[in-house]
């Protein structure tokens, strides 16, 4: 997850005020040096151990608004990822599962490395995947995405790992054409079919990681309630390598993830089911202290069951 920062331009080369490869001044190990944040205890992305994490049962993520129709939408290269507006004035909201308010889309953007091995940005079990999609949500209380940005509570994150497969995913396809025609810098073009934000999730939106962290590239603000889903989205060989081809402010982006960051004691939540009837929904703290959350506690049968049961909606 990040945010646009300004690039300057000097002569014919572009200059911006990060970086991820090593030949460059600003990269992830040096992000610090300017952007204070970046060396905090809060940071993301993070590797999930699954014997580590609280298992519980959380109310159901519920969506409203534009969430289910088709709009269009402009997709642009910005230099550091490819990124994703709707083009509409009726908001996608989300609510539900750890949240206290309703939070509102703000946009996607993608997160891939050098090979379809490691591709994203969070791990489970040490387990990297072929790439990483970021559905970025800002609590509408603040107003706007820019203000969001100045509270511990301000964002959300949906991430998405993708896993390659046979064949193409038919949901993400009109978005891949897209990327092809936006591979240099400050290039944008318009979908003008985009589908409903809700065919680019896991068909399996039940099963997801729950911690607080932060932005994935400068400024690092702690401000992310990060959901990251367990189950991949399947993805072609021949889609993902449109991702590898696109140009950044210094050239072929061959990958723009940050490397793994410390835990350091952190709650991280499992959603392994939802109630059967939604609760009220309780302020989540930054620490996620098991103890003010609304849910249950699942013993060792229940999340053997329910993980058995519920195997075979995976993403793809």
């Amino acid at each position: 997850l990040g945010i646009p920062l300004k690039c300057h331009f000097k002569g014919t080369s572009v200059d911006c005020d990060f970086s991820y490869e090593g030949n460059e001044e600003l990269t992830p190990e040096n992000w610090s040096s300017e952007y204070k944040q970046c060396d905090g205890k809060l940071q993301s992305p993070i590797d999930i151990d699954e014997k580590a994490v609280t298992r519980v049962s959380l109310p159901p993520l519920k969506f409203n608004g534009a969430w289910d129709l088709p709009w269009s939408a402009t997709l642009k290269n910005n230099g550091h990822t490819v990124e994703l507006r709707l083009n509409s004035t009726r908001p996608v909201l989300l609510t539900g599962g750890p949240l206290d308010d309703v939070y509102k889309f703000e946009q996607l953007h993608f997160h891939w490395g050098r090979n379809n091995s490691v591709g994203s940005e969070g791990q489970i079990n040490h387990k990297s995947y072929s790439m990483e999609l970021h559905q970025v949500y800002f609590k509408r209380s603040y107003g706007t995405f820019q203000e969001a940005l100045k509270h511990k509570d301000g964002l959300l994150v949906l991430a998405v790992f993708f896993k390659v497969v046979p064949s193409e995913n038919s949901a993400y396809q009109y978005l891949v054409d897209g990327v092809k025609r936006v591979k240099t810098m400050s290039e944008s073009t318009t979908l003008s079919y985009m589908v409903p934000l809700k065919h680019l999730l896991p068909n399996n939106r039940v099963q997801y990681f729950v911690y607080n962290g932060s932005l994935t590239t400068p400024p690092c603000s702690e401000v992310v309630t990060w959901i990251d889903f367990k189950k991949p989205v399947g993805i072609s060989e021949e889609q993902l390598q449109q991702f590898h081809c696109i140009y950044g402010a210094h050239g072929p982006l061959t990958f723009n993830i940050r490397p793994i960051q410390a835990t350091n004691g952190r709650t991280v939540l499992f959603n392994v089911k939802n109630h059967a009837v939604e609760r009220a929904r309780p302020k989540l703290p930054m620490s996620i202290k098991p103890e003010n959350l609304d849910f249950e506690i699942l013993d060792l049968e229940s999340i053997t069951s329910v993980t058995s049961d519920s195997s075979s909606q995976s993403g793809y």
